[in-house]
């Protein structure tokens, strides 16, 4: 069971590395594009001004910067902290990233606007968004190369075997020689596993992940 989640583990921080490096290139492709159409927008109405293109440069430098101060204002924080007791009677507290909760459905402030503003935003936030999401795959890799696979491996048999979502108390109650903190923030990264915020706060399985958990543990 270890040496299959070992090996998922490595491949997925195979996967984060490409994932990383092809939107960075997506990210440099699309930020050189929205630099020169600044530069198209704003070059000859400024240079009638008088002003020397060095300046009118430099002016769409921050218009570069602008698109991303604005795009990191529009990222959403998806860390939740969740508190369960642990079976010595203690209260552990730990952030878990990547929490679905009913009420995000329909949010999204991107959506709102017309259609050509929607479009507009989406198309010229979209290089700083790209790039924002390679620096989270990067630092989603460098999380995969220390998980704990001992700890990781208990708490999906668990929910292999309740083949339904469990909540964080009923996985503290029942799987046990973890570290409740660092497996539950872990076990976020492993693809396949979904934290759900719908009262109780738990998680769940992929079906995909399921089953190849039941089919490791029937080789065992």
């Amino acid at each position: 069971m270890e040496l299959w989640l070992a090996n998922r583990v490595q491949n997925d921080a195979k996967r984060c590395l490409t994932l990383s490096a092809s939107a960075m290139l997506a990210s440099l492709i699309i930020l050189t594009a929205s630099w020169f159409v600044i530069v198209t927008i704003i070059y000859y109405p400024l240079y009638l001004m008088g002003l020397p293109e060095m300046a009118i440069n430099f002016i769409a430098l921050v218009g570069i910067v602008g698109i991303f101060y604005e795009a990191r204002k529009r990222e959403v924080p998806d860390v939740e902290a969740i508190i369960v007791t642990a079976p010595s009677g203690e209260n552990v507290s730990f952030n878990v990233t990547g929490m679905k909760m009913s009420s995000d459905l329909g949010t999204d402030e991107s959506e709102s606007g017309s259609l050509p503003s929607r479009i507009f935003t989406a198309v010229f936030f979209s290089g700083a968004k790209i790039l924002y999401f390679a620096v989270k795959t990067l630092k989603k890799r460098k999380r995969l190369q220390v998980v704990d696979i001992s700890s990781c491996c208990r708490v999906l048999m668990f929910l292999a075997a309740a083949g339904k979502k469990k909540s964080f108390q009923e996985i503290a109650d029942n799987v046990t020689k973890i570290d409740l903190e660092t497996t539950m923030t872990q076990i976020a990264d492993i693809d396949g596993v979904f934290f759900l915020g719908m009262e109780p706060a738990g998680v769940s399985l992929s079906e995909r992940l399921s089953r190849e958990v039941k089919i490791v543990i029937d080789q065992i």
